[in-house]
This record gives C-alpha cells, structure tokens and sequence, in this order.
C-alpha cells in the first residue's frame, strides 16, 4: 500500500497544470505605437479587456466605466483594452480604428491596442464564446491569467472580479 501511496505521489509531483500565458502578438496603440502587450506588462499584475467586435466594444465600454469608478485604472494594475480586428476585411479596418479613436479620450490611447494577427491564439485565451461579448483576463505578475470572465457586465461579474483584484 506504501509503495501504491508514493507511486501516486511521485505521478502527481510530475505533473503540472500548463499556465497559460497571452500570446506575444505585436499591435498598434490608439496613439501610433507599436507594442507588445505580454512585454508591456511583463513583471506587473495587468487587467486585459479583449473584444472581437464592435458589439463587445460596447459591452466593454460599461465594464471599463465601472472598474473606473471602482478605482481599479489608478494603477493599481497595468489596463490594456484590445479590440482584435483580423477578422474585419482591411478595406474597412481604418474606418473601425476611426470610429474606436473617436471615442476615447486621449489618456486611454496609449493603453488600447488594435490587433490584427493571432486570432486563434486570442479566441483560446479569452475563452471566446460569443463575438458579442467582452472577454476580461486577470493576469499575474508571472505572467500566467490568473482570472478569466467573457460575459456583459453585472453587479455579480464585477463583484467577482473585483474581488480578484488586490487593493
């Protein structure tokens, strides 16, 4: 039965949970910079909000508004919204930068980043289940996501996340 036991334990102590980390894909800032978000946080708690449509940019915008108001943007982690646009035809993406530009004020320029690579890679990473909705990863200070929610924001999300984010 011993030697059963310490099987079991040598088994677990082999295996590990994969974390998983955001891809390293290269993007452009709302003020013209290129970045890397998984450099840019590298080393630093971060809260990302993706959205893969123009419905879910909406959505996000009531989520942003409400973490603002909850103190979570004073730094307490590094923000960054992305708005993945791969799968708007190219033909039309300067209108959709446009319009996304228009609606920011210049503060939040530098912290929202257009992609347009790495689909798959982002959908898997923000458990994407409906284009409609945004996706919100809690990322550690090591890198891995810590917390993961895709879903309109309520009083019962946002408690949940905020609960996650240290004060």
């Amino acid at each position: 039965m011993k030697s059963l036991i310490r099987i079991a334990l040598v088994a677990l102590a082999g295996c590990q949970a994969v974390a998983q980390q955001i891809p390293t894909t290269e993007g452009k800032t709302l003020d013209d910079k290129t970045v890397s978000i998984s450099r840019e946080i590298a080393g630093k708690r971060a809260l990302l909000i993706v959205t893969f449509s123009k419905a879910a940019g909406e959505k996000a915008a009531a989520w942003t508004k409400a973490l603002q108001e909850n103190g979570v943007l004073d730094g307490r982690v590094a923000f960054y919204q992305i708005a993945h646009l791969q799968e708007v035809p190219r033909l039309f993406r300067g209108m959709a930068v446009s319009g996304i530009s228009r609606g920011l004020p210049k503060e939040r320029k530098s912290t929202f980043v257009i992609l347009t690579t790495d689909l798959d890679a982002w959908n898997a990473i923000a458990a994407k289940e409906k284009d409609e909705l945004p996706s919100l990863l809690l990322i550690g200070a090591s890198g891995n996501i810590e917390h993961r929610v895709h879903a309109e924001l309520t009083k019962e999300n946002l408690r949940l996340l905020l609960s996650k984010i240290p004060r």
